[in-house]
């Protein structure tokens, strides 16, 4: 930066205190959370760089990669020590945050405190992506809570918009990570539906309109009535439909024309439907109850018969059609 002048500012530089680097805020922020030192993260976020720290606790993380260290400086691997922890976490645990740091080197207490600072400093959905960030063989910090039983942090993870249903890379959701069957920990992963509250009572119905309401119940009991009788008078028309158009064995297929439409009568609005084909005659019926309290299946019936009565008259089947048409005698004489 230079003055108006032209000339150099000169840097002031900074101490351990002041300075705002994030190299040198994140190395701090890893000592206090291995060291469990919860009154230190406190002072920490109340420092004057609070701006700086919360960015680096949200975006921060530790390569953690044993294939780029020598073998001298293996030991500083973070892990988990479990026998089980690679067969449902697997073997990495490359890029941690600093939540997955404090999951697997701090106590419970010391990650609980650690999310309620940030949780005072940081919006909901930054939040949700710090606790949803992947590590290793694509686990989450859910992941890692549930294997480690971290009740309380399980509780405060899914609060803050953890997802349940994240499979790692050995296809295990966080659920799985349960693996002596935790019942405790299966019911904090599945809460239970809600239920529906009680309704309250209806208020009491004036005497004015107890006859009102009556007549309203005796015309639901009239359509249910109707519903009935039009369920049954159903399965009747597809017996007869399937005995007037379905050939019988040994007979050929006839040619069956059905009407375009049909009207359906005795309804508050009289509708007119589209027959489909034969085929879908039971579809066609069960749409039809839907719409209407009462259908004329007679008058169905009968334009069904009507038109295979006339195919039957002015069709001629195909046997005839392969026959030679018989050539007069006089036509003969004449060769």
């Amino acid at each position: 930066m230079a003055r108006e002048t032209g000339g150099a500012v000169p840097h002031k530089g900074c101490n351990s205190s002041s300075c705002c680097s994030p190299a040198k805020l994140w190395r701090t922020m890893q000592t206090l959370i291995k060291e469990n030192d919860k009154r230190g993260l406190i002072h920490f976020f109340k420092d004057a760089r609070l701006e700086h720290i919360v960015r680096v606790a949200l975006t921060s993380r530790i390569t953690n990669d044993a294939s780029m260290l020598p073998a001298s400086q293996q030991h500083k691997i973070v892990k988990l020590s479990h026998p089980k922890s690679s067969l449902y976490l697997g073997k990495s645990f490359s890029d941690l945050n600093s939540l997955q740091l404090a999951l697997i080197s701090a106590d419970e207490q010391t990650v609980l405190l650690f999310l309620s600072l940030l949780r005072s400093h940081a919006t909901q959905d930054e939040l949700k992506i710090f606790v949803n960030h992947i590590y290793g063989q694509g686990n989450t910090s859910l992941h890692l809570a549930v294997f480690l039983r971290r009740y309380s942090v399980v509780k405060v993870l899914i609060e803050l918009g953890s997802k349940l249903h994240h499979p790692n890379a050995r296809h295990k959701l966080p659920v799985d990570c349960c693996y002596d069957g935790d019942q405790q920990m299966i019911a904090l992963l599945n809460p239970p539906l809600p239920t529906l509250a009680d309704p309250t009572p209806a208020p009491p119905v004036p005497a004015a309109n107890a006859a009102a309401n009556a007549n309203a119940n005796a015309d639901a009991d009239a359509v249910s009535v109707a519903s009935a009788t039009c369920a049954a008078a159903a399965d009747n028309v597809l017996e007869t439909i399937e005995q007037v158009v379905m050939p019988k064995e040994g007979e050929e297929n006839p040619i069956v024309v059905v009407m375009d439409t049909v009207v359906a009568k005795d309804t508050p609005v009289q509708a007119v439907v589209n027959v489909p084909p034969i085929e879908d005659m039971t579809l066609w019926v069960a749409s039809i109850m839907k719409h209407v309290n009462k259908i004329d299946f007679n008058l169905i019936i009968q334009q069904i018969i009507q038109e295979k009565q006339y195919m039957d008259a002015h069709c001629v089947s195909l046997p005839e059609l392969k026959k030679p048409p018989d050539i007069p005698s006089c036509l003969l004489l004449a060769y």
